[in-house]
């Protein structure tokens, strides 16, 4: 499959994180994110094949581990310092998840791995980088359907370099709703769950 990646800029704060520049930072995961896309779109080129975790639901696949070790690599360039908690466990990467005050990256290679293994286009990239425990900066990056989201302190959220807002709708009866349920196996969890979701579903107005 050939999807054409565009790249996206989009602002960055010029204030100053400790000893973190944020402009450099910014810089940093756009470049990976992007060649992160590259890895999960080749990968679609065929059917993906897994394994599982905690359960048969927990997916993991190679590509997994292949994006999170690149951009582990890649931060380590840049931030040779920085601490890194990572879903997979790359080494070099925190050995525990306790965040401290160091600046830390947090990284979810491929977020969605049941949807990127079915080829539905909602899986991304994930990270978030923290400063003396406090997000600076935040990224996401969907490779399938070329959206960014990003986000940093003090200067809003954007999608695809555009500024996002909320509506200002407070009636839920006035208000689109989307929702996505991962039911985890458990009975009495999973029908409280699809019991919100009939709930909102009736209520909102789409």
């Amino acid at each position: 499959m050939q999807v054409v990646l565009r790249t996206v800029s989009s602002p960055c704060l010029s204030r100053q994180y400790s000893k973190v520049d944020p402009g450099q930072a910014c810089k940093a995961v756009s470049e990976l994110s992007k060649a992160a896309g590259k890895i999960m779109m080749r990968a679609q080129e065929h059917k993906p094949k897994y394994a599982t975790k905690a359960n048969e639901r927990d997916l993991i696949t190679k590509w997994d581990r292949a994006v999170e070790r690149m951009l582990v690599s890649g931060i380590r360039k840049v931030f040779p310092e920085h601490e890194i908690i990572s879903e997979e466990g790359t080494e070099g990467t925190a050995k525990s998840w306790v965040l401290t005050d160091a600046p830390t990256w947090i990284i979810d290679p491929i977020d969605g791995t049941t949807n990127f293994v079915h080829g539905f286009p909602h899986f991304c990239t994930s990270i978030a980088l923290y400063v003396e425990k406090k997000g600076v900066l935040g990224w996401i990056e969907n490779p399938m359907l070329r959206q960014i989201y990003m986000t940093q302190p003090g200067n809003g959220a954007y999608f695809n370099g555009q500024r996002m807002r909320v509506s200002g709708q407070r009636e839920l009866k006035h208000s689109l709703v989307y929702v996505e349920c991962a039911t985890l196996g458990h009975e009495a969890v999973d029908f409280v769950s699809l019991s919100n979701i009939f709930e909102l579903g009736t209520t909102a107005h789409g």
